[in-house]
C-alpha cells in the first residue's frame, strides 16, 4: 500500500478537525451561555436587573410602561424610587417600589409594582434611562421600546395617563444631574 492516500486520509481528519471548531473544547462559543430575550440584563452593587424593556402603547406612543425584574441581592432592603431620563422621557406619578433584601420583584401593570413613563417612546428605539434607588445608587441603562402586541400584548400600559389615575407629580421632572 502507498503512503499518498493514508497521509491524504490523515490530513483530510486532521483538517476537519480544526475547521469544524472540536479543537476549541469548553472555549468553543456554541458552549458559551449569553442572556437571551430582548431586555437589558446588568448587574450594579448587588442589584440585578433582568429583561428591562419598555412596553409602548400601539395608539399612542408617547405612553408606556417599564417592565422586567429587578432582584436584590444584598442582605439590606432597598427600594427603587425613581426612573429619569433626558427631557424626552419622564416617569408618571411618585415611584416606590420595594425591593427587599435577597428578593426579586416583577414590575409589571400591578399597582404596587407599575412604573409608568410618558415622552418619546417611539417602538424599535432605544430610550436612555436612570433607574434610581433608595440608597442612592443611580444605575444607567439603555432600554429598547417594544409596543404592546405580540410577545407583549398582555402589558397593560395605562391608555390615558392622566385619565387613569396616573398624573404627572413632582417625581415627573428629569433627576438634575440627567444630561439632554
Amino acid at each position: 500500500m502507498s503512503k499518498k492516500p493514508a497521509v491524504f486520509v490523515v490530513m483530510a481528519l486532521a483538517s476537519v478537525l480544526a475547521l469544524s471548531g472540536c479543537a476549541l473544547g469548553f472555549n468553543a462559543g456554541t458552549s458559551q451561555q449569553q442572556a437571551s430575550g430582548n431586555g437589558l440584563t446588568s448587574n450594579v452593587d448587588g442589584i440585578q436587573l433582568r429583561q428591562m424593556t419598555v412596553v409602548a402603547d400601539t395608539k399612542n406612543p408617547t405612553h408606556g410602561v417599564l417592565i422586567g425584574t429587578i432582584v436584590n441581592t444584598t442582605d439590606t432592603d432597598n427600594a427603587l424610587v425613581g426612573v429619569a431620563a433626558a427631557r424626552t422621557v419622564v416617569a408618571v406619578d411618585t415611584i416606590n417600589v420595594a425591593l427587599p433584601a435577597t428578593s426579586a420583584v416583577t414590575l409589571n401593570s400591578s399597582a404596587e409594582t407599575t412604573v409608568a413613563l410618558q415622552g418619546q417612546l417611539t417602538p424599535g428605539t432605544y430610550v436612555n434611562l436612570q433607574l434610581a434607588l433608595k440608597n442612592g445608587t443611580s444605575i444607567p441603562v439603555s432600554l429598547m421600546v417594544v409596543p404592546n402586541d405580540g410577545n407583549y400584548a398582555d402589558v397593560t400600559v395605562p391608555a390615558a395617563l392622566t385619565d387613569s389615575g396616573f398624573a404627572p407629580s413632582a417625581s415627573a421632572t428629569p433627576m438634575p444631574s440627567m444630561t439632554p
